[in-house]
């Protein structure tokens, strides 16, 4: 009879983690990028009451018996990501960038170096930084040791990787900023940073679907910064969601691979950014659900309770 209290409060455990991801979900609905999350249950552990046997050939002898067991009630088997793009929305800025497939945007801290140059144009291994959905990209003056250096973030600071031109001049094309074409390690990226110009200012920026940032002065001279990579794993729902809208790759996600925009895993659409992959719909039904399968396993708490009760009084 106990059994059955120790099955409603598993019962009871397991929707509330279940309740508590529809939760997440629906606090998200309106944050860029977000993928909404499924559970799953599972059995939690069986007690063999009566073990399995095989029947005997023998004269008189009986058939075999089939086992029999009682449950302990659910437990949550796995919470799963869905990554499936999510739908465009339009801003103002035209850095704002969205990938259409598969890919993630590179992002991280600044790399360790013993001088400002050495951190500038350090190579990283995509596997050390964060992958994200979300291209709010803007440009933020950053000074590395005294010296003021413009370089291409999103919104939380976090540099954004890629393929820098490695001679910048308005003769320089997008066509050369190919990770497969890129001198050195193709295997490693760098920061995208804005060259130094003189008796001129910037005055407007661009990114295209393939990536390519450049940046146009005042005097009308247009320079090519670098080139937007992108990042993907074999198994997205390997990786780990870390604050706000970052991953990292696990040990079930595979390493970090690195393709240019515009190819098979991806292109950019600018303008705009990715909304949230949360059907409201949905959510409002499975939370119904939910709440009716958690009041189920409260009752089954209740009446075991009357049971035991009944159990106790029966000697007055």
């Amino acid at each position: 009879m106990v059994k059955s209290m120790f099955a409603g409060v598993a019962g009871l455990r397991a929707h509330q983690q279940k309740m508590d991801v529809i939760g997440n979900n629906i606090a998200n609905v309106n944050t860029w990028g977000f993928k909404v999350a499924t559970t799953s249950f599972k059995e939690y552990m069986y007690q063999t009451v009566i073990q399995s046997s095989a029947g005997s050939s023998n004269t008189g002898a009986l058939g075999g018996t089939n086992s029999s067991q009682v449950g302990y009630g659910s437990q949550v088997s796995s919470i799963k990501q869905n990554f499936t793009q999510g739908n465009y929305a339009p801003t103002d800025s035209p850095l704002d960038c969205m990938i259409s497939g598969s890919g993630f945007f590179l992002v991280g801290a600044m790399p360790e170096g013993s001088s400002a140059a050495d951190r500038i144009k350090a190579e990283v291994n995509p596997d050390n930084l964060k992958l994200s959905r979300v291209g709010d990209f803007e440009l933020k003056a950053v000074k590395v040791d005294g010296k003021e250096y413009t370089f291409l973030t999103d919104s939380s600071g976090n540099y954004v990787f890629g393929v820098p031109a490695s001679e910048l001049s308005e003769s320089t094309t997008g066509d050369s900023l190919s990770i497969a074409e890129k001198q050195g390690d193709k295997d490693k990226v760098q920061m995208l940073v804005l060259p130094e110009i003189t008796n001129d200012k910037y005055s407007s920026f661009t990114i295209d679907e393939t990536g390519v940032l450049t940046a146009t002065t005042e005097l009308g001279k247009s320079y090519v910064v670098g080139r937007i990579v992108m990042g993907s794993v074999a198994n997205p729902g390997g990786m780990t969601n870390i604050a706000g809208p970052y991953y990292t790759s696990g040990g079930s996600s595979g390493k970090v691979e690195l393709s240019d925009c515009g190819t098979s895993i991806g292109s950019l659409v600018t303008g705009g950014l990715e909304m949230a992959l949360v059907d409201l719909s949905t959510e409002m039904s499975n939370m119904i659900t939910t709440q009716r399968g958690f009041q189920a396993n409260s009752k089954i708490i209740t009446v075991t309770d009357s049971m035991l009760e009944e159990l106790v009084n029966m000697k007055r």
